[in-house]
Order: C-alpha cells, then structure tokens, then sequence
C-alpha cells in the first residue's frame, strides 16, 4: 500500500510541475514541511536480528529557512535550506526499544536541479530519545543502546519537485542513526531506513537568487588547537565510567569556499585502557594511558559550520586490540572570529571509542 501512495504521489508532483514557473527566486523567506516515513530497524548485527519485529513508521514536521546568495557559501552550495527537524518512529518494536524521536538541525544541498524538479542530499544532527534502553533485569533483550539520550544522525537523498510557486512536493529515501559514542554500553547502535514522501509549504516574500556575484574567497592557511573530551564505558555493559580526553593541534588548508585538508597532531588520554592493560599484564607506568598520533583529513565547510572526516595512525599506544589506525567525525561550530566548539566521534572502524565534546582555537578566522 505504501509503494502505490508514494508512486500516486511523485505522478501527481510531476503533472503539477509541468505548470510550476521558473525557479530563479526562493520560494519564500521560510516554510514549514510534513513528511511521512516507512521503513525497516536494520539489523547490523546478527545478536539483533531478534530486535526485528515490525515495519517503521513515522511523521517529522520540518521548519525550514531559504537562502538566496547573500554569501559565498549560499551561492557555492546552490542556495541550500537549513532548518530543524522534529521526527517521531515507530519503529515496530515498543517492548523493547519503544517508539523513538528526536529534534536535529539540518541542512538540505541541491546536487542536480533545474526547473522542473531537484536532486538533494539531506544532512543532520542532533538529539534522539530511546524510551527503553538496555537493563540488566527489566530489557536485557535490548543489546543495542545503553542510554535514552543518544545523538541522532540522520542522511537522505531527496527528489524534489515544484507543485505551486510556494509548494514543493518530494520523496526521499534515508537512514537515520542513533548512538551515545561508547558513553554507555552497550553501543551497537540503531540503524533505521525508510521511504519518505512529504510537502513544504513556503512563506514570507520570494527573494531574487543572487548568481553573478564575484565570489570574494581567498585561498588560506591556518592553524587550530582544541580540547575535548566525554566519559565511556567499555563493556560488560554498565560496568564503570572513564574519562578520555583529546589535545589535538592541526594546519588546516583551506583551497574553495567548500573543501579544507587537515594534518595535525593528537594525544589521547584514556583512563579506560587502564583495567585492559591490568588484566593482560601490560600495564607498567601511568603513561601507558595516553595515546599519541598523526592525522590527516578533509572538512567540508558550510559558513560557520564545519564537518568532515579524519585518519590517524597511532605513533605510540600500549594497548594494541585496537588497530594501528583511527578515525574521528568533525563538527565544529565558530561561534567568534578564533574561538570554535566541536562535537567529533573518535572510532576504530565502525567502533566508537569517545566523544570529543570541548573547545578550540584558531589562528585565523573564516
């Protein structure tokens, strides 16, 4: 039933663009959106698949705000929205995880577009809310989160169509994640996919998109150096909490509005490897707790707001399970002309090792 209202509706969407008008304007100032999602919990594990019990459904109700050029990063990005999300899922199983939500900032690219319809890559995150999480005694059938408050990531590829000279109509296939980063254990994490169909509706006035203005970008070179760090667990699940924490420098090398390369250093302190290293006979000085290495990676920066990914490759680190290699997820937020917060998920893999919540200065300002 749900294939034949989402084919319904793309027919309709393209007979009405057919009367849409050129789209050299935004649509208006901002919009409110609707979208309606099914889909499936994907189990990414084989300990989960026991966690599959039902299809996903789910409404999220978008505010949206349009960009018409004002600045280069507009213009470089084809006048992508932003907006914020709120999202709610059943997702076919409320004994033992429960229907979850969540609120997330997003922001929406155009890839290929014309007149008459768009192709997008949708981008956000934020909170999400887990009613049951793991318990020793009360859902021990829950091995897939350990926490109620998760971080929520969510990514989909959108087609777009213009239906009125306020309305877009669009359908969208997408995944959305939660995890908490190894604060808690356990943290194998939910993995949800669904079909979305949706409308935004647009207010306020339509603005002329801004296209023959002279990018003033310049090519430039900088330097940063952040603190961070959270608390994990390592399992058996719910055992103690550790600190670990990051000191991290970097040069940065900024080569479009768009794209910035990254080498740099990091020392990891990680109070957790300190009962690892004890059991297997490792453990010999108080340094044995600190990692050190080198990274190289690229951000993808959108104004104020940065992301991206790192590679690292460990140059000293007594505890060896982990690998040679590591990887951290990159957001930063400028909130002054050197200061930045960030919010990076360091992993070994797939496998999350800590938060990086803290600050960080730069030499320059973007």
């Amino acid at each position: 039933m749900m294939k034949k209202i989402i084919a319904i509706f793309i027919l309709c969407c393209i007979a009405r663009s057919l009367e849409a008008q050129s789209v050299d304007s935004t649509f208006g100032s901002w919009g409110i959106g609707i979208n309606l999602h099914y889909g499936f919990l994907i189990a990414h594990s084989p300990t989960m698949l026991h966690l599959q019990t039902g299809h996903t459904t789910g409404l999220e109700v978008n505010y949206i705000k349009t960009f018409y050029g004002k600045k280069d990063w507009q213009r470089a990005y084809h006048f992508p929205d932003v907006g914020i999300s709120f999202c709610y899922l059943n997702i076919g199983n409320r004994n033992t995880i429960g229907n979850v939500g969540g609120i997330y900032p997003f922001i929406n690219f155009p890839i290929v577009f014309n007149e008459k319809v768009s192709f997008n890559f949708r981008m956000g995150c934020g909170l999400g809310y887990v009613p049951k999480p793991f318990s020793q005694y009360e859902n021990y059938k829950n091995d897939a989160i350990g926490s109620h408050v998760n971080a929520l990531i969510n990514l989909r590829f959108l087609l777009q169509v213009p239906i009125s000279n306020s309305m877009i109509g669009h359908c969208a296939l997408g995944l959305t994640h939660f995890s908490n980063g190894s604060a808690r254990t356990p943290n194998l994490g939910i993995n949800i996919t669904t079909a979305s169909i949706g409308l935004n509706k647009y207010f306020g006035s339509r603005t002329v998109l801004i296209t023959q203005q002279k990018d003033s970008f310049q090519k430039k070179s900088s330097y940063e150096l952040f603190f961070a760090g959270f608390i994990k667990q390592i399992y058996p699940a719910l055992g103690s909490n550790y600190f670990a924490g990051t000191i991290s420098g970097n040069y940065l090398y900024q080569s479009s509005v768009k794209s910035e390369w990254a080498a740099g250093l990091d020392l990891f302190y990680d109070a957790s490897l300190l009962p690892k290293l004890e059991n297997n006979d490792l453990y010999n000085t108080q340094f044995d707790v600190f990692r050190a290495g080198v990274h190289g990676g690229y951000h993808l920066v959108v104004g104020d707001f940065t992301t991206g990914l790192e590679i690292g490759i460990y140059v000293y680190d007594k505890w060896k399970e982990d690998g040679l290699s590591y990887h951290r997820v990159v957001m930063n937020q400028k909130i002054s002309k050197h200061m930045f917060l960030c919010l990076n998920l360091k992993s070994h893999y797939a496998k999350a090792d800590f938060i990086e919540l803290g600050v960080g200065w730069r030499s320059a300002g973007r």
